[in-house]
């Protein structure tokens, strides 16, 4: 489940990155389309989020190795954590600065966002909790 989750979440961005964060009378830009092409250093950020979680999805959803399972969900648990505060932060500015307030692409990004934390969050928890093996006290 967190293996599907981060892969979800993953894709979720790329949306969000392609649609407008703020709407101006001279154009409405987006974090892959920033008007400026100084300002496209700012989207390898989500990329490397994106190519990171489906990547590290496809591992938590095949991997048996409990280790791997919880260093991986660790680092989507942490991306997601980061990528949340992404989009808050373009939530802001296109409160803050935009003609036309309240864009979608925010929206999906912060719904990404919650789909890497939990998917990372389900996968570390299931792989460090639930599948441990029992302890000798208990045999």
């Amino acid at each position: 489940m967190g293996g599907i989750l981060g892969i979800v979440g993953g894709l979720l961005v790329i949306p969000a990155c392609v649609l407008p964060f703020a709407h101006f009378s001279t154009g409405s830009p987006s974090i892959f389309n920033p008007g400026d092409p100084a300002g496209l250093w700012f989207a390898l950020e989500p990329g490397a989020v994106i190519v990171i979680a489906i990547a590290i999805g496809i591992m938590l959803a095949v991997s048996t190795q409990r280790t791997l399972q919880i260093v991986a969900g660790s680092i989507l648990l942490g991306i997601g954590v980061q990528t949340f505060f992404l989009f808050v932060a373009y939530t802001g500015y296109g409160f803050s600065v935009s003609e036309r307030p309240g864009a979608a692409s925010t929206v999906i990004g912060i719904v990404g966002a919650i789909c890497l934390t939990t998917g990372g969050l389900l996968a570390a928890v299931r792989a460090g909790w639930l599948d441990r093996p029992p302890s000798p006290e208990s045999t």
